[in-house]
């Protein structure tokens, strides 16, 4: 794997680590709509987010 996509891979990584530490729900990784990507969706106690 390229250099550049692991460190991608551990960026989202250590985002869902901090997120869940926080508090909040990781409900999907890397979701896909058509050509569009969401790397994290998450669920706080005000409702969804998104993380691109």
């Amino acid at each position: 794997m390229p250099t550049h996509l692991q460190t991608g891979q551990r960026g989202e990584v250590l985002a869902a680590r901090f997120l869940e530490q926080k508090g909040y729900e990781i409900v999907a990784r890397n979701y896909r709509a058509g050509r569009a990507e969401v790397d994290l969706m998450y669920v706080a106690n005000s409702g969804w987010s998104l993380w691109r």
